[in-house]
């Protein structure tokens, strides 16, 4: 036993970590079958299944016992991306569905190991029995070896501490937690199935263009006598391609005529060639009845006639790929719904349990499954049931907020800001409410997931390129003279301008689908996104007052003036003054500039605020999948930027009352 785990080579795992799984779990099969540990085992890469996600890889295992070969499959993908100071977690199908977590730095101390579980338990008590959570146990692993399996029935809690006694009174078991040198952890989702999986799938369009993209029985190919006045309300591609397949069919005819194969090819062959062609695949040469010459003349051709007709048979693509978007939408839109009540629902009840995961993302939820109904199809549920996996950076918030612990400083770009990066004093120096700055890490992901359920893709995965670039920032010579609380100002101010400007170019790609998407936030829900909203406009009164009360150069007639003025009245001032149509000197001017740029950014964020109160408040036609997005966003840039961090240019982010 004390060989389990040995000899695996810790740089293999540079390579996505999947080798130093693959032994574990090889070793792992070894002792369910009762091999020798030394058999002659290898592991290979079996058939990949169309519909696999692109992470997951089919693996088959097999090993040499009692002079037979023994096998079995196994999947094993990545969750996530590979972030800084997080650790690398792994899908695993080995007899059920597994994650296992290796951690960024090698834990070698079993009781340091069993405490980073016991933390994750607590948070998870914390969180039930509102929130589902799936932790690392031991007994997610332990239970797959023969020798600890055990007869009587154990809860959790009793099951690990009775594994916690054993691995402590013969510590050479504790080798089975490990994968290489350091514990790994290890969590069992048997019941549930993973949000961005079902995301994916829902919005995978793949198939069904492949599915109904030119079949040989498509009435598309009859219609080259058909008159194009005939068929006004079409787009002229479908006619276009209708002539350029009836040009096909005669090509094809002569080269079949040429081999004497006319009579044997049916058409529904030919048809398919071209089908198939158009759409990558290599369907003539997997035809062995042809002959040879015959498959290269067919095959010239398909590649002559494509090319020759490439900008016909692109426009063709994209009908096909418009009626697919329609289509789908028609069948998918009522599950969206469902989904996005679902993350309402969980960031309500975090911030009701009084905590804050931090990393918030489609790969940490899952959909806990009724047990009694598991092929019930989103799209009978009003609310999904979301669950949690991963609590390696979630924090309590319900301490005093001058003894808040210090969270891991990380999170997934993606879904992360500025604030996962920098520790605690710096986030209370710069803004003030520390348990606000990490209930609010979450309401920004959940922007990003609302956008994702609804569209499949993700919203600020640019932005979330500059994180790693922040980190780095301290050691560029133009920045690291500066204090952590400068750092911080810069890296918001860089931060923020990208997010805005890639909401507002994103919303505007999507914004049909968004807006055509209803959002009903169950009343829990409705009533925490309206404390949000509350909040923000408290803020955002007070900043206003106290730009306003600083600009010691006005008169105080001028400060009431410019507090009872709207965003559109502040913008014409700003085009007056940069237009140098005022009596202002130079100085005063600038001044002026300087003041008006941030009195017309906390404006506008002040009436979006006032106007998703009112769509709020207006329960029958309410919130689209565009509003919430919005509306997170908003929440989440108004309290974590602040606008003396730039004289000018504030965040691009453009408000629902602002054309």
């Amino acid at each position: 036993m004390t060989e389990f785990n040995t000899g695996i080579d810790r740089k293999k795992q540079v390579s996505m970590g999947f080798d130093a799984l693959l032994v574990f779990f090889l070793k792992l099969y070894k002792l369910q079958i009762g091999a020798d540990p030394e058999a002659e085992s290898r592991v290979e890469r079996a058939v990949q299944p169309s519909d696999l996600s692109d992470s997951d890889r089919i693996y088959t295992l097999r090993v040499k016992h009692q002079g037979t070969w023994r096998s079995r499959r196994m999947t094993l993908g990545r969750l996530g991306a590979n972030i800084a100071n997080k650790s690398m977690c792994y899908r695993v199908i080995f007899d059920d569905l597994m994650v296992v977590k290796i951690p960024p730095q090698p834990i070698h101390a079993f009781n340091t190991y069993i405490e980073c579980i016991r933390r994750d338990w607590r948070i998870a008590r914390k969180a039930a029995p509102i929130i589902r959570c799936v932790v690392p146990s031991l007994a997610a692993l332990l239970k797959k070896i023969p020798r600890f399996h055990h007869s009587e029935v154990q809860s959790p809690e009793e099951a690990e501490k009775r594994y916690v006694f054993l691995l402590r009174k013969e510590p050479s078991l504790q080798n089975y937690l490990k994968i290489g040198d350091s514990f790994a952890f290890f969590m069992n989702l048997a019941r549930y199935a993973f949000l961005n999986e079902k995301i994916e799938k829902l919005h995978d369009r793949g198939g069904l263009f492949s599915e109904g993209f030119l079949k040989p029985s498509d009435p598309l190919w009859e219609t080259r006598g058909i008159d194009p006045y005939l068929m006004v309300d079409a787009d002229p591609a479908i006619f276009e391609m209708g002539q350029l397949l009836g040009e096909y069919e005669e090509g094809i005819d002569d080269i079949l005529v040429q081999y004497g194969c006319d009579e044997t090819v049916p058409v529904a062959r030919r048809r398919a060639w071209l089908r198939a062609h158009l759409s990558g695949e290599d369907r003539v040469a997997a035809e062995a009845a042809l002959p040879e010459s015959l498959t290269a003349g067919v095959q010239d051709y398909l590649v002559r006639f494509s090319k020759k007709h490439r900008g016909v048979i692109d426009a063709y693509r994209k009908v096909c790929r418009r009626e697919i978007d329609r289509t789908w939408f028609e069948r998918n839109k009522g599950k969206i719904p469902g989904i996005l009540s679902g993350i309402l629902t969980l960031l309500a009840n975090l911030h009701s349990q009084g905590l804050a995961v931090r990393d918030l993302k489609p790969e940490n939820i899952f959909i806990a499954v009724d047990p009694d109904r598991p092929d019930q199809g989103m799209q009978d549920l009003e609310t999904l049931d979301l669950g949690l996996i991963d609590l390696e950076t979630a924090i309590p918030l319900d301490a005093d907020p001058d003894t808040l612990e210090q969270p891991l400083a990380t999170g997934t770009p993606a879904y992360s800001t500025p604030s996962h990066l920098f520790p605690n004093p710096v986030l209370k120096d710069m803004l003030g409410d520390l348990k606000r700055v990490f209930l609010l890490q979450d309401v920004y992901a959940a922007a990003g997931l609302v956008f994702f359920a609804a569209t499949g893709k993700t919203l600020f995965e640019k932005t979330g390129r500059l994180l790693p670039e922040i980190v780095l920032a301290a050691q560029k010579s133009s920045l690291k003279d500066r204090t952590p609380s400068e750092l911080f100002r810069h890296a918001g101010w860089v931060f923020w301008q990208n997010a805005g400007g890639e909401l507002n170019r994103q919303r505007a790609e999507q914004e049909h689908l968004l807006k055509s998407i209803p959002v009903h936030p169950p009343e829990k829900a409705r009533g925490f996104l309206g404390d949000m909203l509350e909040k923000t406009r408290s803020e955002l009164t007070r900043r206003i007052t106290r730009l306003l009360s600083s600009a010691a150069f006005l008169t105080t007639a001028q400060r009431e003036q410019l507090s009872g003025l709207n965003g559109d009245a502040i913008e014409k001032q700003i085009r007056r003054l940069e237009n140098r149509d005022a009596l202002a000197g130079p100085k005063k001017q600038e001044q002026l500039l300087i003041l008006l740029d941030a009195l017309n950014y906390l404006k506008r964020l002040l009436e979006s605020t006032v106007h998703y109160q009112n769509k709020l408040a207006e329960k029958e036609n309410g919130l689209s999948a565009h509003d919430l997005v919005s509306l997170l966003f908003l929440v989440s840039i108004a309290f974590m930027y602040r606008e003396s961090w730039k004289e000018r240019n504030h965040p691009p982010f453009v408000p629902p009352c602002q054309p």
